[in-house]
């Protein structure tokens, strides 16, 4: 659904997603397989932040996960969107200008 909201045939995701994916699969989360499938097929890309990008994420509030901090550092400085279903993360974004979706 997010590649036909976005009108984009490739969508990244930060290391930090990545490795918070990896660990519900761990636990037993079925439903990440999708996400593993798509990047398989390279539909789905594994972006990491820059230098820039990692120095800001130590401004972030630490209640955040770390696939939470890249992706916002991300989605700042590449005018990117960020999307997620937390208030937190989203009252944060409205504040500081940061682009997301929900």
């Amino acid at each position: 659904m997010l590649f036909e909201v976005f009108e984009r045939t490739k969508l990244f995701i930060s290391p930090g997603v990545f490795n918070e994916l990896k660990h519900a699969r761990r636990l037993g989360y079925k439903h990440v397989e999708g996400v593993f499938d798509l990047i398989k097929e390279n539909r789905i890309g594994i972006k990491s932040p820059t230098e820039k990008e990692l120095l800001f994420t130590m401004e972030l509030p630490p209640s955040f996960g770390p696939g939470e901090q890249d992706s916002i550092a991300m989605a700042k400085y590449n005018k990117g969107i960020f999307v997620t279903n937390e208030r937190k993360v989203i009252n944060y974004c409205k504040r500081e200008g940061v682009g997301y979706s929900h």
